[in-house]
């Protein structure tokens, strides 16, 4: 599924992006309850990728893990996996991530590869739901150059398969993927073209009156 729109189908829980409801003090999740220093760095990591809104109290994190707790989340899994991507997107030599993007993307896995999280990776119910808030802040800015180095992967497995070598032996960069891409485009338009006219009505037969 298209990242975008499983993003719109599976969103955060929504406690998170509300304002913090004065008189609500939940601080434990299940058993745990997270660190006041660590809320606060944790904070700080989110202003720094785009969070435009007060910062997260314990309650807030509590009402989300509860809501999650009440129906199953995908919504964590898809972020995860999307950040995940976002390092390896860095990692790639062949691929060279567009500037704008960097700040973000350097931000998003510096918290996944840190020696510190907000909360346990094994948390029940709430597990990675820190990376996944991380993500989730940044995608505004990390989506367009993430689907790009999507689809690069695509056509360069491509290109790797008919060359009959693995994606990292063929020579394929970004400029080869542009090309690629616009290749394909072309030939997608030449085959649309070419399935109208097959689907076109014939001409009508020409009647002489004698």
């Amino acid at each position: 599924m298209n990242a975008v729109l499983a993003f719109d189908i599976h969103p955060l829980p929504s406690p998170l992006f509300r304002p913090a409801t004065a008189g609500r003090r939940r601080r434990h999740i299940g058993d745990f309850e997270p660190d006041a220093d660590v809320l606060a760095r944790f904070n700080i990591v989110l202003a720094q990728l785009g969070w435009r809104r007060p910062p997260l109290d314990h309650d807030q994190l509590a009402s989300a893990a509860r809501e999650l707790d009440r129906q199953p989340a995908p919504c964590i899994a898809l972020r995860v996996q999307q950040a995940e991507q976002v390092a390896r997107m860095l990692h790639d030599r062949a691929w060279q991530t567009d500037a704008r993007a960097l700040p973000a993307a350097h931000e998003v896995a510096a918290y996944l590869q840190a020696d510190w999280h907000l909360l346990p990776s094994d948390l029940p119910g709430a597990a990675r739901l820190d990376d996944a808030l991380a993500l989730d802040t940044a995608w505004p800015q990390l989506r367009a150059e993430l689907l790009s180095y999507q689809d690069f992967r695509r056509l360069r497995a491509m290109e790797a398969q008919h060359r009959g070598c693995r994606d990292e032996e063929v020579a394929f960069d970004r400029q080869a993927w542009r090309e690629a891409r616009e290749l394909e485009a072309r030939l997608f338009e030449q085959t649309r073209r070419v399935r109208e006219r097959s689907y076109a009505p014939a001409a009508p037969a020409c009647f002489r009156v004698h």
